[in-house]
């Protein structure tokens, strides 16, 4: 590689890290399972210092420990390498585990295809991946709403 493709490479990786931010809601249902004890993990493809930096900007890092970084783990979503890498950071089987994510294939196809139940954000898109999702919602938090209790019952006195 030249001294111009590495220079157009490393600002493709890293010049629009800046500008990336979690969604709506996301950082506080985060919070919430961590606070009732959820092992939480991120599963995501891509060069480990370009999704550490993202991870780091969106505030995910200190909220979540545990990053399963393709480039770490030699296998891509939705190769089942990965996902059996998350499963063993997370102490858990698959089928007490969730996939949160908005890929057809990588994130949803590959958790399926391990027993993973998996929660798919469509965007507002139509599903047209393998299988079909356990739940669907438009965001992050329409699906973690779904799969997580995250609130507890106003007690009576």
């Amino acid at each position: 590689m030249n001294v111009e493709t590495g220079v157009l490479v490393d600002r493709l990786l890293y010049e629009h890290v800046e500008y990336i931010e979690p969604y709506d809601g996301v950082l506080e249902r985060f919070v919430e399972l961590a606070g009732n004890d959820v092992e939480l993990a991120i599963v995501t493809n891509g060069t480990t210092a370009q999704q550490t930096m993202k991870l780091r900007r969106c505030g995910l890092s200190a909220l979540v420990p545990d990053a399963i970084i393709s480039e770490q783990v030699g296998a891509k979503k939705p190769d089942a390498l990965i996902f059996r890498r998350a499963l063993e950071i997370g102490r858990c089987t698959a089928n007490e585990a969730w996939m949160v994510g908005d890929h057809p294939t990588a994130d949803i196809g590959g958790a399926n295809r391990l027993g993973i139940r998996t929660g798919w954000v469509s965007h507002g898109r139509v599903w047209d991946g393998p299988g079909k999702p356990t739940v669907t919602g438009r965001t992050t938090v329409d699906v973690l709403d779904q799969i997580a209790p995250f609130r507890v019952p106003d007690q009576e006195v």
